[in-house]
């Protein structure tokens, strides 16, 4: 190699292993850092999911939980007392517990009952008191909590509830040893919305922990992942400590400062490793991913490797590439050489050109790089062009799609709003949670104090509305609501049920906060009358001063408004003016019971053009004895009841009688006096007219009925089934046998238990001696009517009086 060949060679090559040896080093820095976060943004990412994962699970199990809680089946069952010989009430509420199994795998399921001391699980049937955990349920009780949860290290912290004694430890040993899987528990009280007494029962969903943790580990690709409940426990652990000794505490100094999620370094028996945290707003969870730094540099490593190992490769092809370059530049002193030395290079230049020729017409041909019969270097050319087009697009759509997303939070904020307001109300919501969504969306500061208005709809009756516009003009009512009243005195207007629900804030500079609440409420009620023709009344609660007294507010708007069964329609009523006392004298009750009579008595002897004036004599006699409000449902209910009855004794079943109209659901929902005039007289009382009628016209009237109608007409004779047979013409053997066949008890059966019902009805409702009743209803000596009253009934005449009274007095 010539002298200066060497030079230019040696040039070529430092001039091209300083950009190679400077851009290794720096993309090894830059390539390690960028690893490192990524893998900790990789772990956020995972734990992110897994935490979305979980919580979207429990949440649409707490939402279907809530439904069930709220359904008409369970709020009326919950009421009444259970026995295990109730299969179709028990099986119609484990019909639910299947629906909320389909949600997930749950391990127990349970509906308590405190008031009447009954359980219903998936399996069994049994009583509060016979429960192995009957401290812990009892507990519940008193956790101020309409939902809250329950982990096996918060009982063994005598963490999951408050305001109690502390359980034994022999307590707590016992309930352990107890349970075969480790479980946590989604606890709902019966009713949710919170009132001053405890609950009347319990909705415990048993999750098992093991589901839990494959709902966890399912996805886990980077470290190790640990659940620690707001006790600073790992419940999900199988019962042994994490390798991490002091990593809870350490991760709950972090969430403590308010810092909900995020990562840091930290050191443990000597071992570095990253962690991340993200704390659940649902349950209060706290999941955690840990990862050794050893297992993060690993990668680091790798990528030094193949840095140098790239660098190398780049240095030996510089090398030869400098070799090559150089002796390409020194080419034009070595043709010279050849010509001074008489040599020929016309060969090598015609091949020169006509490969620059090729590449030129290649480039005016298909100047986009679109050929299909391009080189390999012209197809990576195309290819790396497609790649930068496709990123050029996803850029863009990006962008595109983070305005929708701008618009799509921007549309949802109303509804997230009212969302908050509903869980305040609900009590769902604690108040410092509350008071952080206030001021993310922009709800005026309480300074005196609040109040709930809760408007209802009087009627549609006489309007040019019909009942199926009710949620169509409450949504209007609410619009109105949201111009009348401004932003900086209310939260935002929601609808819950059948009422529309506002929270005012009295203003700073108000001086009679009564006066203020009656004015926006006169001025809501005034213009819904006035641009919809429609009668609405209003109910205001006390002022209360603090978020949690919201739902309580919300219970006396609602307690206030039923004061219109007795005042009328087109009121404001202040919870502060209603009477809350609730004694009825037993006289005003044994009269309403007589009249309640008369109307039953009219159905059954087909007297139908007095019924109305009857029923119209009823209610007018309980408004003129102003009978407390909270009575009307339970005196309405006992006359509905009785109309049922005669439906079944005539042989119909009430909804094919009567029609779904006519249910006790519906009968609760009414709201004035006229509703309900208008529900008994068109909903009950015509179609069971109609009913008898086609029953007295029609040829089915059996022997059976007619036997039954003897009973019920005579049971304070001597009846017997000689009497009947001689009445119908028919032999007494053959009366017994078709007797039994069509009601499935005997004749003389069903004669003392007629007789023993109208015995308690008549000691309910008078003072009769006994031995008058019993000489009343054709009993020889009042022992026999006695021993035969406490067979059917369960108890004695007198206990049974003794009784009753003590109920009503209660």
């Amino acid at each position: 190699m010539s002298k200066y060949l060497y030079r230019l060679f040696l040039i070529m090559v430092i001039l091209g292993s300083l950009p190679v040896l400077v851009i290794g080093i720096f993309s090894y820095t830059l390539a390690a850092g960028d690893v490192e976060q990524k893998v900790q943004d990789g772990n956020a990412q995972l734990l992110n999911e897994t935490q979305l994962r979980v919580d979207q699970v429990l949440k649409t199990l707490q939402l279907s939980a809530v439904q069930y809680v709220n359904s008409p089946l369970v709020t009326e069952t919950m009421k009444q007392p259970l026995q295990s010989g109730d299969f179709e009430k028990i099986r119609n509420l484990t019909t639910g517990f299947n629906n909320l199994q389909t949600i997930t795998s749950l391990d127990q399921i349970r509906l308590i009952n405190f008031e009447h001391n009954w359980v219903v699980s998936g399996t069994s049937f049994s009583q509060v008191s016979d429960a192995d955990d009957q401290a812990v349920l009892r507990s519940y009780r008193h956790n101020r909590n309409s939902m809250f949860w329950v982990t096996d290290t918060s009982i063994a912290n005598n963490g999951y509830t408050s305001n109690i004694d502390m359980m034994t430890e022999n307590e707590l040993t016992s309930i352990s040893s107890q349970k075969k899987t480790k479980v946590v528990s989604m606890v709902f009280k019966i009713p949710l919305l919170p009132s001053t007494g405890e609950p009347r029962g319990l909705l415990v969903l048993d999750i098992a922990n093991d589901e839990i943790d494959n709902w966890v580990t399912s996805s886990t690709r980077l470290g190790q992942i640990y659940v620690f409940d707001q006790y600073q426990q790992e419940f999900l652990d199988s019962g042994q400590n994490t390798q991490y000794p002091g990593l809870q505490n350490e991760v709950f100094k972090h969430v403590e400062q308010g810092e909900r999620q995020g990562f840091f370094n930290w050191k443990s028996e000597g071992k570095e490793v990253g962690v991340t945290y993200s704390s659940s707003t649902l349950n209060g969870w706290v999941y955690v991913s840990v990862v050794s730094i050893g297992q993060i540099t690993s990668q680091t490593r790798k990528i030094a490797i193949l840095t140098i190992s790239v660098c190398v490769a780049m240095l030996l092809l510089t090398a030869l590439l400098a070799f090559l370059s150089s002796r390409r530049m020194y080419s034009p002193v070595s043709k010279l050489m050849q010509l001074l030395g008489a040599g020929d290079s016309a060969d090598y230049q015609a091949g020169l050109n006509a490969e620059q020729s090729s590449t030129t017409i290649r480039q005016l041909r298909f100047p986009f790089g679109k050929s299909n019969s391009l080189t390999g270097y012209d197809k990576k050319s195309v290819k790396r062009q497609d790649e930068f087009a496709y990123i050029g697009e996803q850029v863009e759509r990006m962008r595109l799609t983070g305005k929708e997303l701008e618009e799509q939070i921007r549309e949802q904020i109303p509804q997230l709003r009212e969302l908050s307001v509903i869980k305040l109300i609900s009590g769902q919501i604690p108040a410092n949670e509350f008071e952080r969504r206030r001021q993310i969306y922009g709800f005026p500061k309480p300074v005196h104090s609040m109040a709930v208005l809760v408007l209802q709809i009087d009627t549609v009756q006489g309007t040019r509305y019909e009942e199926t516009d009710r949620e169509l003009l409450l949504f209007a009512i609410n619009n109105m609501v949201s111009e009348l009243i401004s932003a900086e005195h209310r939260f935002s207007p929601v609808l819950i049920e059948q009422s529309q629900v506002s929270i005012l804030v009295e203003p700073v500079d108000n001086e009679d906060a009564t006066l203020w609440y009656h004015a926006q409420a006169e001025r809501v009620r005034t213009q819904v009358q006035d641009y919809l023709s429609l009668s609405v009344s209003i109910g205001i609660s006390r002022p209360f001063e603090h978020y949690q007294g919201a739902p309580d507010a919300y219970g006396e708007g609602l307690e206030a408004l039923k004061q219109r069964m007795s005042l009328g329609n087109k009121l404001i009523i202040h919870f502060e003016d209603i009477d809350h006392s609730t004694s009825m004298e037993v006289a005003v009750y044994t009269q309403l019971k007589q009249l309640e009579d008369r109307v039953i008595q009219s159905l059954q002897n087909g007297d139908y053009e007095q019924t109305p004036l009857y029923f119209d004599e009823y209610i007018t006699h309980v408004m003129e004895k102003e009978i407390h409000f909270r009575d009307y449902p339970v005196l309405l209910t006992q006359l509905a009841a009785r109309v049922y009855e005669i439906v079944q004794q005539k042989g119909g079943t009430v909804n094919s009688v009567l029609g779904k109209k006519a249910s006790l659901h519906k009968l609760l929902e009414l709201q004035t006096v006229e509703e309900i005039r208008q529900w008994f007289t068109h909903s009950l009382f015509e179609p069971l007219q109609q009913f008898l009628q086609s029953q007295a016209e029609s040829q089915y009237m059996n022997i059976a009925d007619q036997m039954i109608q003897m009973i019920h007409q005579r049971y304070e004779q001597d009846l017997s089934l000689e009497m009947c047979a001689e009445q119908l013409n028919f032999h007494p053997v053959y009366l017994s046998r078709v007797f039994k066949k069509e009601t499935g008890i005997k004749f003389s059966d069903y004669v003392a238990e007629y007789r023993m019902n109208q015995a308690k009805k008549w000691l309910e409702t008078t003072d009769w001696r006994i031995a008058d009743i019993a000489e009343r209803l054709s009993y020889s000596n009042t022992t026999a009517f006695i021993r035969i009253f406490r067979k059917i009934v369960g108890t004695t005449p007198g206990k049974y009086r003794e009784e009753h009274r003590s109920r009503k007095l209660i």
